[in-house]
């Protein structure tokens, strides 16, 4: 149902769900169970459209610290919550950490699920566009400064991964916030359909 609202633009609405299956999954499965993680990577999409990237952030790392010690640092969950932390980085144009978190994470999604999967294409579009916007900003860099022959700087994406073989998650150091709940704002209240919300239960246990 959330989903469906943020197809529909409805992104508020689409917060307001996502916020109550998170809580009612946190309550009867507890922090770590998958299916909270998940809801958890949910509802930090949705902050990062609602271009709230401080809660964003501060959910994706603690979700990744969760995702690392339950699901394991290869897992495609944990991939995907990596990817938006970069993304977060590079939009809060903190370059350098984007590449560094990007690059592992992309190193990992073509190790582990193919060259053309779809993350890890998606992956290494985001890295080509920072290299990109790079290279362009050293050119217009040494325009400025009357250069004859403008020289490119910064390695290629290949070498940029090669750089870091080997490495992948367990050399980022990426912080985690003490309490999740506190920038899991409950919502305001707005219109919405709540026989939708009262339909919605989380998955029945598996013994």
């Amino acid at each position: 149902m959330a989903e469906l609202f943020r197809q529909q633009d409805q992104i508020d609405e689409s917060e307001i769900i996502q916020h109550s299956v998170y809580q009612r999954l946190a309550e009867k499965y507890g922090q770590k169970h998958p299916e909270t993680l998940r809801s958890m990577n949910e509802l930090a999409d949705i902050y990062l459209e609602q271009q709230r990237y401080e809660n964003s952030m501060q959910l994706s790392q603690d979700t990744l610290a969760l995702e690392k010690e339950e699901l394991g640092e290869d897992d495609p969950m944990t991939l995907n919550t990596m990817f938006r932390i970069g993304k977060l980085h590079y939009i809060n144009e903190e370059e350098e950490k984007a590449m560094e978190i990007l690059g592992a994470t992309l190193a990992m999604q073509e190790k582990l699920l193919g060259f053309d999967n779809a993350e890890a294409t998606r992956s290494r579009d985001l890295l080509n566009q920072i290299l990109s916007e790079q290279a362009t900003n050293i050119i217009q860099l040494e325009d400025d400064q009357n250069s004859t022959q403008p020289s490119l700087q910064g390695p290629p994406l290949p070498d940029f991964l090669n750089q870091r073989e080997g490495n992948a998650s367990s050399s980022l150091s990426i912080p985690a916030s003490p309490r999740i709940n506190e920038y899991i704002q409950a919502p305001p209240v707005i219109p919405s359909p709540t026989k939708e919300l009262d339909s919605l239960q989380p998955p029945n246990d598996k013994e």
